[in-house]
C-alpha cells in the first residue's frame, strides 16, 4: 500500500515547496513595507540571478540616498530558492516607501508537476497577495 501512495506524497512535497516559497517572498514583502512604515525609511527587495532574493534598507542623508544596509533578520542575509523551483521575478528592485506604497510587481514561481504560483503586491497598498 506504501508503494501506491508514494508517487502522491512526492506530489505533495513538490507543492509544499513551491506554496512555502511564495509564503516566504509574501512574507518578505509584508516585513519590508510595516518596516518602512514604522522606520519612515525606504526599503528595497532585490532579485538576483532569478534564484534568491535580498531586502536592503536604504539609508538616506540629506533626502537622496546614502547607501544599502541589509535589513535586518532573515530576508537581509538573502534567501535562495530551491534548485527546481523557477522565480521569474522583476529585474528592477521593488520600493517600499514609507507611507505605505511599494512598487506594483508580479512574482511568479514554477515547479516541477505543480501549477504556478503568482504573488501580485498591490503598489497603492503595499499588500501582496498570492493566487494560482
Amino acid at each position: 500500500m506504501a508503494g501506491l501512495a508514494w508517487p502522491a506524497l512526492r506530489g505533495l512535497r513538490k507543492n509544499y515547496a513551491l506554496e512555502t516559497t511564495a509564503q516566504d517572498i509574501s512574507d518578505c514583502m509584508a516585513f519590508a513595507r510595516a518596516s518602512a512604515v514604522a522606520q519612515s525609511a525606504w526599503y528595497e527587495l532585490d532579485f538576483m540571478q532569478s534564484s534568491s532574493y535580498r531586502l536592503y534598507k536604504l539609508d538616506s542623508d540629506n533626502g537622496s540616498i546614502a547607501r544599502q544596509v541589509p535589513a535586518p533578520g532573515r530576508w537581509g542575509a538573502g534567501k535562495s530558492v530551491a534548485a527546481d523551483i523557477e522565480l521569474d521575478a522583476p529585474s528592477s528592485p521593488i520600493f517600499f516607501y514609507p507611507n505605505g506604497t511599494a512598487t506594483a510587481a508580479t512574482v511568479v514561481l514554477k515547479g516541477p508537476n505543480a501549477p504556478p504560483l503568482s504573488i501580485h503586491l498591490n503598489g497603492t497598498l503595499g499588500y501582496a497577495t498570492i493566487s494560482q
